[in-house]
């Protein structure tokens, strides 16, 4: 995980459990982290993103982000249930468009987000 929150499953937003998280990427010169693998069944998904998506938080009194309410796993989860089979492309876009209006229309920090389908 380098210091990111771990994978979910693009069925239902479910956490994929990882052996054990890691210190982010550049941090420290050794980085020691545990590899895992996973076979995903026909057609089942996976997304890992920066925390930019899951710590997007609400406008404050000044119309700014920055409240107290993050997007978080239930915000993710929601997007993921909603979305059923579709793409990856069209998830990472709808997660990207539904974190921003959560935010007000911007966000705060940087954010990546990767999803993938395998092949049935």
């Amino acid at each position: 995980m380098a210091g990111h929150l771990p994978p979910l499953s693009l069925d239902d937003g479910a956490v994929l459990e990882v052996p054990e998280a890691c210190v982010p990427l550049g941090v420290e010169i050794d980085l020691s982290c545990v590899g895992a693998s996973a076979e995903l069944r026909p057609d089942a998904g996976v997304v890992l993103f920066t925390d930019g998506l899951w710590e997007a938080r609400t406008v404050d009194g000044n119309g700014t982000p920055g409240g107290k309410a993050q997007f978080g796993e239930n915000g993710i989860a929601s997007v993921l249930r909603r979305l059923g089979s579709a793409s990856p492309q069209r998830i990472v876009e709808e997660l990207r468009a539904a974190a921003e209006e959560f935010a007000g229309g911007g966000l705060a920090d940087d954010l990546c987000i990767l999803a993938l389908r395998s092949r049935p």
